[in-house]
């Protein structure tokens, strides 16, 4: 087994959301009855991406996050010019705000951190 090649940027963006639609298909889809380890692991990988697109669309980028308050990054022929990159960044952190409760610690990481108390 081996890894495959990075994706480009935009491909990884896109790799996300296909991401999350899988697993979602397959705990709500009308596919056979999962074991309770399978929807486990369902839950867990949604949960997985889910958290890495919110942190894309509303996270504050440091290092090289991928964000979308930096559309250089991962746009592909098309320019976007400094109000519409204004204008992404702020609703994205609007989303991450609605979906990540910070201020209550009710985050998606909470279900997905190691072994705690």
């Amino acid at each position: 087994m081996h890894r495959p090649e990075k994706l480009s940027h935009r491909q990884t963006v896109i790799y996300e959301f296909d991401m999350l639609e899988y697993c979602y298909q397959k705990l709500a889809g009308p596919s056979k009855k999962l074991t309770r380890y399978e929807q486990n692991v369902y839950i867990e990988c949604f949960l997985l991406h889910y958290q890495n697109l919110i942190d894309f669309f509303g996270k504050e980028p440091t290092r090289d996050d991928l964000s979308i308050c930096r559309p250089d990054d991962w746009r592909q022929n098309r320019q976007i010019d400094e109000q519409e990159q204004k204008n992404l960044c702020k609703d994205g952190k609007k989303v991450r705000n609605e979906y990540e409760n910070l201020p209550a610690g009710d985050t998606i990481s909470r279900y997905l951190q190691p072994c705690t108390q």
